[in-house]
């Protein structure tokens, strides 16, 4: 991302955003000192950033473990913008196309910067063994078969 000037930024804010990130990149609910080492702030400050989406319906605490995870509210809001993006329907007869021809599973993927792919769309492989990912999850371009093939053909 390049870098903002002070005008465009509300550096809370921006903080706040990335712990909500963080928050849903994890495959389940994370504590708080796990969320303070993944945006590396002060933990105070984590906390109220925490607890604003908590208070607004982003996030939530579990009762019994302290917790945190996203709520669909945050779902929903992803859900309308892949509403907006009919590529992945549009793309849907090629994937299908693909994975007949090679019996394995196929994704539809958009390179992110910082080096990150993110799964638009997914068909598994009829064969038993299959990979384990997800529509809307992202992962570092270079561990992945799908982001590598990407990185092939960028500059």
């Amino acid at each position: 991302m390049p870098n903002p000037s002070r005008n465009q930024l509300i550096a809370s804010a921006a903080a706040t955003l990335e712990v909500l990130e963080v928050l849903g990149s994890a495959a389940q609910p994370m504590g708080l000192g796990q969320i303070v080492a993944a945006v590396r702030r002060p933990k105070g400050s984590v906390h109220r950033m925490v607890s604003t989406l908590v208070n607004t319906g982003f996030a939530e605490q579990e009762a019994h473990t302290g917790r945190y995870g996203l709520t669909l509210k945050a779902w929903r809001v992803g859900a309308r913008t892949a509403q907006s993006v009919d590529i992945v329907e549009r793309s849907r007869p090629a994937l299908e196309r693909l994975r007949a021809h090679s019996n394995e599973t196929v994704h539809l993927a958009l390179f992110e910067a910082p080096g990150q792919v993110v799964y638009l769309a997914k068909l598994a492989s009829p064969q038993s063994i299959g990979v384990q990912t997800y529509v809307g999850q992202s992962s570092p371009a270079w561990c992945t078969a799908t982001g590598r093939a990407v990185l092939a053909f960028r500059p």
